[in-house]
């Protein structure tokens, strides 16, 4: 499990973290295709996707895999990557939106966790 800890990793400039705005709107946009669709409906979309993470999770809540085995995973894969900075902070956003969605998150309640962890300065800036 990720930790708190790991703050001192994710130090990002506000265009650094700005920079993760995209893929938040990316994620959300899958969310709405998972709330109105189920989980299944992200299959076809899974293949499309070209951040490696995003896809992994996708395909694996699309096969039914357990959220704790999700979880487990992505964090593995995030833990063992070495990556700081803004490159962590996406591979965390992208992590908490795929077990939002799996977890059944409305989009608009995902989307706002998500710009939750770019913290305050930009939060309410967007």
């Amino acid at each position: 499990m990720l930790s708190l800890d790991m703050r001192e990793y994710l130090e990002c400039t506000q265009d650094e973290k700005l920079s993760c705005v995209p893929l938040i709107d990316e994620i959300t946009d899958l969310a709405v295709k998972a709330a109105e669709g189920g989980l299944l409906s992200l299959e076809s979309a899974a293949p499309g996707l070209d951040n490696y993470l995003l896809k992994t999770g996708i395909t694996l809540i699309v096969d039914g895999v357990p959220p704790g085995i999700v979880e487990d995973i992505l964090d593995s894969f995030i833990l063992s990557s070495g990556k700081t900075g803004v490159e962590l902070l996406k591979q965390i956003v992208i992590r908490e939106g795929v077990l939002s969605m799996q977890y059944g998150l409305y989009p608009q309640t995902l989307e706002l966790r998500l710009l939750t962890l770019l913290g305050e300065d930009i939060f309410f800036n967007i």
